[in-house]
């Protein structure tokens, strides 16, 4: 799966997410395997630039993968450009 296959139609809670491959901002690829790999729980957090609920949510982001970054993988997937 890629960036463009995600439709915005989502997953019912407790639906396993499908497998994916995605770059990051340095154009690394990451797949849910291997952000699996280590052994936490992997929380994927979903995202838009033109989101007003998102753009609050970006600054509380740090501090939570700061909290909780020993039990959970914090993955944010946004859009758009890097800018």
């Amino acid at each position: 799966m890629t960036a463009g296959d995600f439709t915005g139609d989502g997953l019912p809670a407790g639906v396993p997410a499908p497998r994916f491959a995605l770059p990051d901002l340095a154009g690394e690829t990451h797949t849910l395997e291997g952000l699996l790999a280590p052994g936490l729980p992997v929380v994927l957090i979903f995202s838009s630039p033109n989101c007003e609920s998102c753009q609050a949510l970006m600054p509380k982001l740090p501090g939570q993968a700061a909290t909780f970054g020993d039990r959970v993988t914090l993955v944010l997937v946004s859009r758009d450009t890097v800018e």
